[in-house]
């Protein structure tokens, strides 16, 4: 029902409409009927009686039937008023074109689109916008927008369906260059503001028309992560890749944080974990888009990975090798016969290699073409073909496109140069004779690993992750909402909550608890300070090592409250805390950090005083289950050294995996309660030995 009100309505009203083309109103009146849109349209403006051969109407009250969209160009305080009227005369989805809400920055702008979204969230109109650019059917004629692209001849109706919330990044940068590529679009909507319909449930709208193939998101800012979730799971469900560009790449400023999490953690960062969690894969530019696009729709699908390149030039191949590892791409061996087949097309062509070199006695002879692409199609390792011209003929290009298209396997043309016989060459990538022709190296080799990427994505069939046993999560939440601020044992005591293994420590208020202490625990110890606003102890001198007397336990504890009296009032001061010295092994970073849009994103990565120095952490999204947490330990920094390096034995990997599944549930269960969480180092035996959190901080919510 909402999906035809808001793409296929029987009956539309714009509300504010005029013909005077000067004025977007003129220009939404104007667009709506260049298509030939078979549905009424009744404009709504009480100035006129008539515009053009229409009827115009004084208020929807008037109309002569049931609305099933209206499109409101009015003032911003007359938008929820004219909305009530269009849910009394039947509407059923409005797109709001009006400016003036939260994009303005002023208080009364953004209190008009709090209670726009109260609005729609109350009454449950289907509501675009507000400040935005509208809709576009391109397969039924319905336009609804005030875009000069619906006069681009180039316009087809097709399987691809675009949301933005940008109008003319969206409807120019991505359409209008699909178009001008030879791509058909099905759907396009620019979104604005999101009050009410968020992109990413437009685009899950477009995910159910039968005839949209594949989703592509060109997007400012992401307002509803769990919408974006929910987004990557329809589209695997429905079997259509979503493909996005996230604009705003830059950094955002430095934000303080208390945690060695929270201050590793970019937002960019963050919605690429998202993204990649939901399965729908990021790309950098509009171009790309479109690229991935055509790909996909040209309905043919690569195998695996490998890609056999074919080509005069030498170094366009050594070009294409350089781009095949950082996109995903291989360029495999071929099969004996493959090779037999090849040596056997040209005399002494005999040191074949993938990429393949022609030699130049193949220089305008286009069987040689022809029988290397089929020879190379029947080899079970390659997976996409790709033909790599400079300046070519046009027999040549036509045989080629011949090929790929009588062949099953996906054929993708490199074309960089033009022709030297006069005969047509492509402008810029697109369909050209039915194949996909790439103007460049770099491009062709991004859009088939972004594409790659994509059928991955689909085919993911991990459930919904389920909480490990052993977990008592009433009593972490006992612990992490008592008041005032928690200590590194507290913290700990939450860990233990969750089945996560501790190292043992007590509290020490004068050196005599100190040595006590010492004795009770075992030798070598560790003292750290407890101290009430203290994160990272080590940069007081609030840590001490190896500690394997009862005079050196005494030295160090006077020693500690020294130095860290010159940083902390002594009231804040709790004490020192005694533990023993924590294994040799592996140190790994494991936190969670509370995000705006996200809510908890788990950090893993390398871990103890370097921690913000030996790369990025891995990001995802609470709750993890195994499968997810053992990938995510796979592309951790320092994977290699679990696995054992140097004479160094093998890490016990299972043990990290089970932590961190056990910590994610954690994360996603005291969302709220607690904002940042550290545990650093975690300690990662040998084989079989286990893996134990050595120190933790917690930072409560607001």
């Amino acid at each position: 029902m909402i999906h035809s009100a808001l793409f296929s309505p029987a009956a539309t009203a714009l509300v504010g409409a005029s013909t005077d083309v000067g004025k977007f109103s003129g220009k939404l009146f104007h667009y709506f009927r260049a298509r030939g849109y078979g549905g009424a349209l009744w404009p709504v403006n009480p100035k006129y009686e008539r515009l053009d051969d229409l009827a115009c109407y004084p208020s929807l009250a008037d109309l002569p039937g049931p609305v099933d969209h209206v499109g409101v160009a009015v003032a911003p305080h007359r938008v929820i008023p004219t909305l009530e009227e269009a849910i009394a005369a039947g509407a059923k989805a409005a797109t709001v074109f009006s400016a003036g809400f939260a994009e303005s920055g002023t208080e009364e702008g953004r209190a008009l689109q709090e209670r726009l979204s109260a609005f729609c969230r109350e009454t449950g109109l289907a509501v675009v916008g507000p400040n935005c650019n509208g809709i576009l059917n391109i397969r039924d004629g319905f336009v609804l927008s005030a875009t000069a692209a619906v006069h681009n001849p180039a316009l087809k109706p097709g399987p691809i369906g675009i949301v933005s919330q940008s109008g003319g990044f969206g409807q120019i940068g991505v359409m209008w260059r699909a178009m001008e590529m030879g791509l058909g679009v099905g759907l396009q909507v620019s979104c604005g503001n999101e009050a009410g319909l968020t992109a990413s449930e437009i685009a899950g709208l477009m995910l159910e028309d039968p005839d949209i193939g594949i989703v592509l998101l060109a997007l400012e800012s992401i307002r509803d992560g769990a919408g974006l979730l929910s987004l990557g799971e329809k589209a695997r469900a429905a079997g259509k890749p979503v493909v996005a560009v996230k604009l705003g790449r830059s950094s955002l400023g430095a934000k303080a944080a208390s945690s060695h999490t929270a201050a590793l953690v970019g937002a960019d960062e963050v919605h690429d974990a998202a993204l990649a969690q939901a399965g729908i894969v990021r790309v950098d530019t509009a171009q790309e888009l479109c690229d991935v696009a055509m790909l996909y729709t040209g309905g043919k699908r690569p195998r695996d990975n490998g890609v056999a390149a074919v080509s005069l030039s030498g170094g366009s191949l050594v070009a294409a090798a350089d781009h095949a590892e950082p996109n995903g791409l291989a360029f495999p061996a071929y099969q004996e016969t493959t090779l037999e087949a090849l040596r056997g097309l040209i005399p002494g062509f005999i040191n074949v290699s993938n990429p393949t070199d022609l030699s130049p006695q193949a220089i305008g002879n286009r069987e040689i073409f022809r029988s290397t692409l089929q020879t190379l199609a029947a080899d079970p390792g390659v997976g996409t073909l790709m033909p790599i011209l400079t300046l070519s003929q046009g027999p040549i290009v036509e045989t080629i496109c011949e090929v790929a298209q009588q062949s099953a396997q996906l054929t993708m043309v490199v074309w960089v140069g033009g022709t030297t016989d006069g005969s047509e060459a492509p402008a810029m990538s697109g369909f050209f004779h039915g194949v996909p022709v790439f103007r460049d190296i770099e491009p062709a080799m991004k859009a088939l690993g972004h594409l790659l990427a994509s059928l991955s994505a689909l085919g993911r069939t991990e459930g919904a992750p389920e909480a490990p046993a052993g977990i008592d999560r009433d009593r972490a939440l006992r612990i992490a909402g008592a008041g005032g601020e928690l200590s590194a044992r507290e913290a700990k005591e939450v860990l233990e909550a969750y089945g996560i293994a501790t190292t043992a420590e007590r509290l020490a208020t004068s050196e005599a608890d100190a040595v006590a202490a010492f004795e009770a625990v075992g030798r070598p110890v560790v003292m750290k300070i407890d101290a009430e606003g203290v994160a990272h102890k080590s940069d007081i001198g609030g840590v001490a090592l190896g500690l394997a007397s009862g005079e050196a336990v005494r030295d160090a504890y006077r020693t500690m409250l020294e130095r860290v009296g010159a940083h902390v009032e002594p009231s804040a001061i709790r004490g020192v805390t005694i533990e023993p010295m924590a294994p040799r092994g592996f140190e790994a970073l494991l936190g969670f950090s509370e995000d705006p849009i996200y809510g908890p994103v788990v950090a893993l990565g390398a871990g103890g005083t370097l921690a913000e120095y030996l790369g990025r952490p891995v990001l995802r999204l609470p709750p993890l289950s195994e499968a997810a947490a053992r990938e995510m330990v796979e592309a951790m920094p320092g994977r290699r050294v679990l696995s054992g390096v140097r004479g160094e034995a093998a890490r016990d990997v299972g043990a990290l995996v089970d932590l961190v599944v056990r910590f994610s549930h954690l994360a996603h269960d005291l969302a709220g309660t607690v904002r940042e969480m550290d545990v650093n180092p975690v300690i990662v035996g040998a084989e079989g030995e286990g893996a134990i959190a050595v120190d933790a901080l917690m930072v409560k919510g607001a």
